[in-house]
């Protein structure tokens, strides 16, 4: 998306919320943050990054707990729902987990700051899990993560991880059929 694409789209998404307090409004008085800065299209692509990990790790989970379990009841958080499968051989053992809680902190950093920079460590950690990943797995012609953009580092991952655990999913689904049969 070009400056002026994102430009418009932050003026539509800001345009009656009201400015932010500025850094030292307390000493320096009535100064204020325009909503400009905010990168409104990153804290949604991020957030929608956090919910379809839930999802997935929602499903990964029901299939490894009887059927008589209330998940609509349970009102587990995300990082409950993290601890459940930490030690789960398929996440652990491709360093999923780790990846999983780098997304889900900076999503929380964002639930309480609108104005974050997303930390490198966080970045370089996803893009060593990716990397390994696609060695362990040969995956040939996969684009280099090193120049792109921060969100679709995390973007990657969560397609990444996603993807792996709708495979081992369906894999274990097809089992139980087997074995019913």
């Amino acid at each position: 998306m070009s400056e002026i694409e994102k430009s418009k789209t932050n003026n539509r998404l800001h345009g009656s919320l009201p400015p932010m307090f500025a850094e030292n409004f307390r000493d320096n008085g009535p100064e204020w943050r325009k909503l400009s800065e905010v990168d409104f299209e990153g804290i949604g692509r991020v957030l929608a990054c956090h919910l379809i990990l839930e999802h997935y790790l929602v499903k990964f989970i029901e299939l490894q707990t009887p059927v008589e379990f209330d998940w609509d009841e349970s009102k587990m958080t995300f990082a409950q729902k993290i601890k459940l499968v930490r030690r789960s051989a398929p996440l652990v053992e491709n360093d999923f987990i780790k990846g999983i809680e780098v997304i889900n902190r900076i999503r929380n950093k964002y639930s309480h700051n609108l104005l974050v920079t997303i930390a490198e460590t966080d970045i370089s950690t996803l893009q060593a899990i990716i990397s390994a990943f696609r060695k362990s797995t040969k995956s040939p012609n996969q684009k280099n993560l090193d120049d792109v953009d921060n969100i679709i580092v995390i973007e990657t991952f969560t397609s990444l991880v996603c993807a792996f655990i709708a495979g081992y999913c369906s894999f274990i689904v097809m089992h139980e059929k087997k074995t019913k049969c």
